[in-house]
Formats: structure tokens, C-alpha cells, sequence
């Protein structure tokens, strides 16, 4: 991420584009479910980039695994973890309530866990 905020703000400063002229969507990772760890797994990509908001923000996958650091995400030999996706979703939606993105989402969700949430 921090390499994409680099060329952003490249762009930004030699007027390429301008940030309203961009669609950003970002995701939550997976070892980032829990409650307390969304909004600062949000602030550390939105940091990383160099970006004040998300136009998109997703939840990557529905399976929650144990918070590893926002550092170093979680692959491989990863451990579940016990939040539940609803509370993972609410938790999203304070990210739009406070201007930190303005959509939220969900992506490689079957139709069962989507209905789940609505």
C-alpha cells in the first residue's frame, strides 16, 4: 500500500488526477474481523495510501481469522478466529458514519452469508 500512496501522491502533486476523479476501493483483511481492529485496520490502509477516505470498503473474505497485526496479515497456517460476521459488518458501517469510507461491501460472499446481513 505504501507504494500505491507514493505514486498517488506523485499524481496528486503533478496534477494527473485529482482524488474526486478516483473510485478507491479498499478491503479488510482477514486476520482483521474483530471489532476493535476494523476502524484501525481502515485507518492503516487509508494512512498507507495516503487517502483520507475509501469510496469502497470491503470485507475481502467471510472467514475471520485470529488478528495477527496490521503489519504482517495472516496466510497460510492462519488460526480462526471467533468474531462473528455480523459484528464485523457493524462495524464497517461505523467506517461510513464517520467519513472514512462512503460504501461498504462484501466480496466472495455466497448468496446465503449476503442474505444473512440483510
Amino acid at each position: 500500500e505504501a507504494e500505491i500512496g507514493a505514486a498517488f501522491q506523485r499524481a496528486f502533486d503533478e496534477g494527473l488526477v485529482q482524488r474526486q476523479d478516483l473510485f478507491l476501493t479498499g478491503k479488510l483483511w482477514n486476520s482483521d474481523h474483530d471489532v476493535d481492529i476494523v476502524p484501525q485496520a481502515c485507518d492503516h490502509s487509508l494512512r498507507n495510501l495516503g487517502l483520507d477516505y475509501f469510496d469502497l470498503y470491503l470485507i475481502h473474505f467471510p472467514v475471520a481469522w485470529k488478528h495477527t497485526g496490521l503489519d504482517k496479515p495472516s496466510w497460510g497456517a492462519s488460526e480462526l478466529g471467533s468474531t462473528p460476521l455480523i459484528d464485523t459488518w457493524r462495524a464497517m458501517e461505523a467506517l461510513v458514519d464517520e467519513g472514512k469510507c462512503r460504501s461498504i461491501g462484501v466480496s466472495n460472499y455466497p448468496l446465503l452469508l449476503i442474505h444473512d446481513l440483510v
